[in-house]
């Protein structure tokens, strides 16, 4: 038996805007080249430095990725 599986390509846009009352962090996940989620908002905490703000953003994104993926992939039954 041959097994074919539609695995999407998963692209994700991930950006953050530093100002000095609050980041903001913004993310767009593209599958095969279309948008399929995208958001920007307030980041939920106050970092001390952009690196920290980036690393924030880095996080929020790889986490509605790994949601997304795990849909596309593994969809529940």
């Amino acid at each position: 038996y041959k097994l074919d599986l539609f695995l999407p390509t998963l692209q994700a846009l991930i950006y953050t805007r530093i100002a000095r009352d609050a980041s903001r962090s913004g993310l767009v996940v593209l599958v095969n080249g279309a948008p399929v989620i995208w958001k920007s908002a307030k980041q939920s905490i106050v970092t001390k430095s952009s690196t920290e703000a980036e690393l924030v953003a880095l996080t929020d994104g790889c986490t509605d990725v790994l949601w997304l993926r795990n849909r596309l992939v593994f969809p529940m039954r």
